[in-house]
């Protein structure tokens, strides 16, 4: 098995090479190799976007020049807000859960080329675009609210806090009139 991993981490390295040198050579041989990347990556945030209300409008695949680039594909919605932008930014992240999962699934039954492929393709299709960053940043209270819950998470799970140790700090700060 070691060495099956060797080689899998070896083409998926080379197809991301391979990745970044259609980019800068051939633009449209780019957009074909990349085009499941593209899929995947535009349904993260499509389905993540159904699921938390934020009314996907439009989906495209088609890619189009843009001034800092180009863009591969896109989905526009109606209903961001500060609640659910975070997590339809980043949805493509789960791409990577997929890839683990996909790799457990079919490690050993799948040719290895093919399966480094099918790896690549998600990861590849998990990096956030600079825009999925642009919007997180346009919505800072949504930032504040989920590195809120990650350290109540924390604090809860690995420094053993309970529910009523949270009820009185909220009462604290509620209170105090620290939130207006």
């Amino acid at each position: 098995m070691s060495n099956d991993i060797i080689y899998i981490t070896g083409f998926i390295i080379f197809f991301f090479g391979l990745s970044l040198v259609l980019k800068n050579s051939s633009k449209f041989l780019y957009f074909i190799y990349t085009f499941l990347s593209t899929v995947f990556h535009e349904l993260a945030h499509f389905i993540i976007g159904l699921i938390l209300f934020a009314n996907p409008t439009y989906f495209s695949l088609i890619p189009k020049k843009t001034e800092e680039g180009y863009t591969l594909g896109f989905v526009e919605f109606n209903r961001l807000n500060s609640f659910n932008a975070l997590p339809i930014s980043l949805a493509p992240l789960i791409l990577i859960f997929i890839a683990y999962l996909t790799f457990n699934q079919f490690y050993g039954s799948m040719n290895i080329v093919l399966l480094s492929f099918l790896l690549f393709l998600l990861l590849n299709g998990s990096i956030p675009s600079s825009q999925d960053f642009s919007i997180v940043f346009e919505y800072k209270l949504g930032i504040i609210l989920y590195l809120c819950l990650v350290s109540l998470f924390i604090y809860i799970y690995f420094f053993g806090g309970n529910i009523n140790e949270i009820k009185n700090i909220f009462n604290t700060v509620i209170n105090n009139n620290f939130i207006q």
